[in-house]
């Protein structure tokens, strides 16, 4: 893969059916998306996240971004509710580069904020997804000043996106890991596969766990993200989501603990491999 590409694969799906097809399998509204872009996920019947996307529509095409590590399983996952309908899945192959933003040549907020989410199609046919922090550009080749993978997670660890792998899917409610507060989840568009449980979960309120920056002191080497974090006694509170080669990392932790995280000023100590709050 070119230089600097982010451990994205790009999915394209297409035909008739496409946007009630997505909009039954998807927590994200799809019919918002069209020339824009937000976060998305597909849950199994038991409301966990089984994957998770940037998603937009573009020419009358939705747009799938995910982890290239998962990519395979995920198009199957979601071929098997397919059945009669006129959908067809078209894995890209494209590069995807993180263009982060000069912090010395922000524009005012608000016309960041118009800017925020948008897609645009080049001549050149390059896809360009906008954001405040800087942008994602679809690509088959490696535009100048791409930024390397830790710039663009160091980003999401910032913003509290969470970086999901092969191991994490199956093991998180989309609270667990934030998605309700990045625009993830739609509560108002209807039915999709897992979508009472977490409806449930967020009208019931009090989230059991949510989504904490915080900085690892020790041996990073050993860890792996959606390792577990356990507490003085050794007992299991939360998971490592992802993490930078400074020691900044996101977990996902019982929000009970949140008190002891403020008195160790968000840090988790690394010994011999295991993550102790």
């Amino acid at each position: 893969m070119a230089n600097n590409s982010l451990p994205l694969s790009v999915v394209k799906i297409s035909g008739d059916d496409a946007t009630t097809f997505l909009q039954g399998q998807l927590t994200q509204d799809m019919t918002t998306l069209e020339h824009r872009w937000n976060y998305a996920a597909q849950c199994n019947p038991q409301g966990r996240v089984i994957a998770f996307f940037i998603g937009f529509k573009l020419n009358d095409d939705f747009y799938l971004l995910t982890n290239t590590e998962t990519v395979e399983q995920t198009i199957e996952n979601l071929q098997k509710y397919v059945m009669r309908s006129k959908v067809v899945f078209e894995q890209v192959d494209s590069g995807i580069y993180f263009l982060a933003q000069d912090t010395d040549q922000q524009e005012d907020s608000q016309e960041e904020t118009e800017k925020d989410n948008t897609v645009v199609q080049q001549d050149d046919g390059d896809i360009i997804l906008t954001h405040k922090n800087g942008s994602l550009v679809i690509s088959d080749k490696t535009p100048e000043h791409a930024s390397d993978v830790d710039a663009w997670r160091h980003a999401n660890i910032k913003q509290k996106v969470p970086y999901m792998t092969k191991k994490a899917f199956g093991s998180f409610t989309p609270e667990a890991i934030n998605l309700d507060l990045i625009g993830a989840v739609s509560f108002t568009k209807g039915c999709y596969t897992g979508q009472e449980i977490v409806a449930r979960m967020h009208y019931l309120g009090n989230a059991k766990k949510r989504l904490f920056p915080v900085v690892i002191n020790g041996n990073l080497e050993d860890i792996k993200i959606a390792d577990n974090i356990t507490d003085s006694e050794g007992k299991t509170i939360g998971h490592l989501i992802d993490y930078v080669a400074n020691g900044d990392a996101l977990i996902s932790i019982k929000t009970a603990q949140e008190s002891t995280l403020m008195r160790n000023k968000f840090t988790l100590q690394s010994i011999n491999g295991e993550l102790m709050l």
